[in-house]
């Protein structure tokens, strides 16, 4: 299945995965608000919240690359302020799944679509990635009491 990648089109929407700090799994669509810059497009939208899901005190994320696409955005302050972003074993747990190496997080982070090579823009979650993620949340015991809202 080829996922829908940002379309430019007025109200397009991105779907992904948001894994808070307490183990929860939350899907979220939010509108791409793609805005054209000197650089290219943009998802403005979509990378608005992106920064408040898994950074809400400073609004800087960086991104690792996962294999089938996905991409997993944390915040970028996790080594220099721990007390904000403490260790994410249920997280942990969906990543290392997910790569197939142990990657431990910190804080909420955000699991992402692929992203096109030749725009840069970010695609929705495909219904087989969000199955993968839901598969690899419940490989996390603690996790079943979390969570609110499945994939």
């Amino acid at each position: 299945m080829t996922a829908r990648l940002g379309s430019g089109q007025a109200g397009a929407r991105i779907t992904y995965a948001h894994i808070t700090v307490d183990g929860r799994l939350l899907r979220r669509e939010v509108e791409e608000g793609l805005e054209q810059t000197e650089w290219g497009p943009f998802q403005a939208g979509l990378f608005a919240a992106v920064a408040q899901d898994v950074d809400p005190h400073h609004q800087r994320s960086n991104g690792i690359t996962l294999p089938d696409g996905l991409w997993v955005r944390m915040a970028d302050a996790v080594e220099f302020e721990p007390a904000l972003y403490p260790h994410n074993p249920v997280a942990t747990i969906v990543v290392t799944t997910l790569a197939g190496r142990s990657r431990p997080c910190f804080g909420a982070i955000v699991i992402l679509g692929a992203e096109d090579p030749e725009t840069g823009l970010t695609s929705s979650l495909t219904p087989g990635q969000l199955a993968a993620i839901h598969t690899a949340h419940h490989l996390a015991p603690r996790c079943r009491a979390h969570e609110r809202e499945a994939l």
